[in-house]
């Protein structure tokens, strides 16, 4: 995916939830120094989120938009 990003694009960081039952080991690889050299070299900004943070924003939206659909 990074490859395909503008210069100065935007990237949401999350999907931690992959992580909460573990991985198995790797290859040995390290690829965050070849990430991190593809971010600064777009100059992009990597921010991380939790969905908790904007949960309380869109709630009544989400209700509304959802609960139209309950039968």
């Amino acid at each position: 995916m990074l490859p395909l990003l503008n210069t100065y694009a935007g990237i949401p960081v999350s999907r931690l939830i992959a992580q909460y039952n573990g991985v198995g080991p790797g290859n040995g690889t390290d690829r965050l120094p070849a990430t991190i050299r593809e971010i600064l070299s777009k100059s992009l900004t990597w921010r991380g989120f939790i969905n908790t943070e904007f949960a309380g924003s869109y709630y009544d939206e989400f209700l509304r938009d959802v609960g139209a659909g309950v039968d």
